[in-house]
Parts: C-alpha cells; sequence; structure tokens
C-alpha cells in the first residue's frame, strides 16, 4: 500500500501556517502510518523530514467525515532528555527517546516514552520472539498504553478496501503490510508507504 496523491495533496492544504512556520519543507516518503480504532478510520500519521535539533517529525491528521490536523510529534536531537523529569538533565538513560505532541498553538498534549532500539541490548530485550512482536513503547503519558510492532506483515483486506475505495491510498500489488498495535485496546496502525513531497 502507498499514500495517495490525492491524500498527500488535502492534507497538505490543512497544515496550519503555525507549523509551517517551524520550518517544515518535505513530506518524507519513508512511512505513513494509518490508523483505526475498533476498525473504523480514525486519524493518519505523516512523516515529515526532521525540524532543526530534531531526530523525528510527524504530522498528525484526525478524521471523522474528513480530516483535520491535531497535532505534531517531535523528538528532539538530545532524545533522552525529559522536560516533566528535571534529573534526565543531570542523570540521562539514554534507554529511551521521548517525543512530545503538540497542537497547533504549540501547547504540549502528550509524552511519549519510545525504547532506544539502537542499542542491541534494549532491542533484545523488548523483543518478543514468541509471539513476532517488538515493543516499541509504554508507559505513555496519555493513556498509560504499550505498543507493539509485529515483525510479520499481514493482510488487512477491508481496511484496505475501504481506503482504496476513498482514494486514500493507492495499490501497489502488495497485499500484506507491517502494523503497530496498542495493548489492551481495538486500535491498530497500517505502517504504509508515503511519497516525498515539498510543503
Amino acid at each position: 500500500m502507498i499514500i495517495s496523491n490525492n491524500l498527500v495533496n488535502n492534507l497538505k492544504k490543512i497544515i496550519p501556517s503555525s507549523i509551517i512556520d517551524l520550518g517544515l519543507t518535505t513530506i518524507l516518503k519513508n512511512k505513513t502510518w494509518i490508523r483505526f480504532d475498533n476498525d473504523l478510520l480514525n486519524s493518519v500519521y505523516i512523516e515529515c523530514k526532521p525540524l532543526s535539533n530534531c531526530i523525528s517529525t510527524i504530522l498528525k491528521f484526525s478524521y471523522n467525515t474528513d480530516f483535520v490536523f491535531t497535532g505534531i510529534y517531535l523528538t528532539y536531537e538530545k532524545f533522552w532528555y525529559d522536560i516533566n523529569t528535571p534529573s534526565s538533565f543531570l542523570n540521562p538513560n539514554k534507554e529511551y527517546k521521548y517525543e512530545f505532541r503538540y497542537d497547533s498553538n504549540l501547547n504540549l498534549t502528550g509524552r511519549y516514552k519510545n525504547y532506544n532500539r539502537d542499542i542491541p541490548e534494549i532491542r533484545i530485550a523488548t523483543s518478543d520472539y514468541e509471539n513476532k512482536r517488538r515493543k516499541i513503547a509504554e508507559n505513555c503519558e496519555k493513556d498509560d498504553n504499550t505498543y507493539w510492532k509485529s515483525t510479520i506483515p499481514k493482510k488487512f483486506k477491508e481496511y484496505n478496501d475501504f481506503l482504496t475505495s476513498n482514494n486514500f491510498i493507492d495499490y501497489d500489488g502488495i497485499d500484506e503490510c507491517a502494523y503497530m498495535f496498542r495493548e489492551d485496546d481495538n486500535i491498530i496502525y497500517l505502517v504504509v508507504r508515503g511519497l516525498e513531497v515539498e510543503i
């Protein structure tokens, strides 16, 4: 699956100027995440070229009958510093990457504690080989949930049909896709390919 040009162009139009003014330049082709809650489309997350002093910049667009911009997620270069925990500046724990979510007015609305899977020991410790999944994050400030990524791609025919019929994705001949999910919730994040587009 690949996100459609039509959807990308529509989402570009609703990025608030306050977000563009941060220096946003390019939507990357690496990854797009499409979230379904209880089998209903909830939101789309699009990765952008990281802003200055960041290693990750992601835009979130929520969906009801149309899309609206609902947040920007930033992971800073010094990702082990947590503004809510001053001791992280004194005794940094590089096992985690802190990600922060802001609304269009740049108010902090959420904080995520993601595992730093660049460290081999963390990669091993967070891998659940029996259930073919990897732990991505846990104890998130917003929902205290654990997030997992499956290591085996899967078919999501109903989601695929819905997204294709609404011109949100283009079929690229690949029926299976990677996905993430939240523990104890019927929430799935499809990982689809994106398009590299200037903003």
